[in-house]
C-alpha cells in the first residue's frame, strides 16, 4: 500500500492567554497516528512534552516548566505518520506565563465617622485586574489597574464597618491575598462622634477643662455620667466642636458621655470621654503667725487650707 498523505492537524483547545500555569496543557487533532515533533522554544528539551505519539484523535498535550513573565509565540507542532509523511506545522496560539499575585495596599482610608453612606476608598494594586469584595462592602467599581484605585462604596447602612476585604484577580487568574479595608463609622442619619482632644489629665485647672470632639451631624448635646459632667455649651454642629465642661471637684472621672441629637430626633449613642484627673493644690493662707520674739520653745501656729489633707513641713 503506497500513502503519500501527510496527517492533517487542527487546533482544538488553546493555551489560555495569559495563563498562570506553568505546565499549561495544549489540544489538537489529528487524523493519522504518528511520532510528534515540537519545535520553537516548546522543543527544548527543557519544555517539550513528554507525549511523543499521536493518536487519531484529540491529543493533549502538556508543556513543562515554562518561565514567568515570558511570552511563547513561536511553538510548533508536526506529527509523521508511519509512512514518514510529516504534517504542516501546528502553531500553538502566543501565551504568556503570569504566576505572579497581584499585591494591595491602603492608600487612602474610608473618613471616620462619615456622614457620606456611600465614602470613597482608595488602595494600590500592582496589577490590572478584577476586584472581589467581601464583608459589608460591595461597589460597581470592578476594574482595577495597576497603580492607585478610587472605589465608591455602595450605599451603607449607619454604624460601624469593620470586616470590608478588597481583593484583586489579574488577567491570568492570579488572585491577591485580601486587603482589611480599615475599620469605619457611617453617621448619615444618625449622628456619629469621635474624640479629637481629650482633657489634659492630670489637670490643676478645674475651670478651664477644654474637649473636642467631631460630629457626622449638627443636634443638641445633652451630657451624662454619674460624675456631674457638663458645660454650657449646648448645641453641636456638623464637624469638630470644642466645648469647655463646667467648674469640677478634684477626682477622676471616668464615665462622662457626650450624646447629639439630630433636628430629627435621631441620637447619638452615648460617646465616652476619655477619662481625666482634676488635682487642684490646695491653697493655703495665714491666719495667726508665731509670736517673736517668743519664749515659748513649742509655739503655735494657724494657718487656712481649701482642702483637707496630709501636711508636710519643711525648712527648720
Amino acid at each position: 500500500m503506497i500513502d503519500t498523505i501527510a496527517p492533517s492537524l487542527n487546533p482544538v483547545t488553546a493555551i489560555p492567554h495569559p495563563t498562570n500555569d506553568n505546565s499549561p496543557d495544549y489540544t489538537f487533532y489529528s487524523d493519522e497516528a504518528g511520532d510528534i515533533t515540537y519545535g520553537g522554544t516548546c522543543g527544548s528539551s527543557s519544555y517539550k512534552p513528554t507525549t511523543s505519539s499521536a493518536t487519531v484523535d484529540n491529543n493533549t498535550v502538556t508543556f513543562r516548566n515554562l518561565v514567568h513573565n515570558t511570552t511563547y509565540s513561536d511553538c510548533k507542532i508536526s506529527v509523521t505518520d508511519n509512512a514518514s509523511n510529516t504534517s504542516d506545522n501546528l502553531s500553538v496560539n502566543s501565551f504568556t506565563i503570569d504566576t505572579v499575585i497581584p499585591t494591595l495596599s491602603q492608600v487612602t482610608a474610608v473618613p471616620t465617622p462619615d456622614n457620606d453612606s456611600t465614602p470613597d476608598y482608595t488602595f494600590s494594586s500592582s496589577e490590572a485586574g478584577t476586584i472581589t469584595y467581601a464583608g459589608d462592602c460591595s461597589s460597581t467599581d470592578n476594574t482595577s489597574i495597576d497603580g492607585n484605585n478610587e472605589i465608591t462604596f455602595n450605599a451603607l447602612s449607619d454604624g460601624p464597618h469593620s470586616n470590608c476585604k478588597i481583593k484583586v484577580t489579574d488577567n491570568a487568574t492570579n488572585e491577591s491575598s485580601y486587603l482589611d479595608v480599615a475599620t469605619f463609622i457611617i453617621g448619615a442619619t444618625t449622628p456619629a462622634l469621635e474624640e479629637k482632644t481629650a482633657v489634659t489629665t492630670p489637670t490643676n485647672d478645674n475651670t478651664s477643662l477644654s474637649y473636642t470632639f467631631y460630629s457626622t451631624l449638627s443636634g443638641s448635646i445633652n451630657y451624662g455620667g454619674s460624675s456631674g459632667c457638663g458645660s454650657s455649651t449646648s448645641n453641636a454642629s456638623a464637624g469638630n466642636n470644642t466645648i469647655t465642661f463646667n467648674a469640677l471637684n478634684d477626682g477622676s472621672y471616668s464615665d462622662c458621655t457626650i450624646i447629639v441629637t439630630d433636628a430629627s430626633g435621631n441620637a447619638s449613642s452615648a460617646f465616652p470621654v476619655t477619662r481625666f484627673t482634676v488635682a487642684v493644690p490646695p491653697v493655703l493662707a495665714e491666719v495667726t503667725a508665731v509670736q517673736t520674739p517668743t519664749d515659748n520653745n513649742t509655739p503655735n501656729y494657724t494657718f487656712s487650707s481649701n482642702e483637707a489633707g496630709t501636711i508636710s513641713y519643711g525648712g527648720a
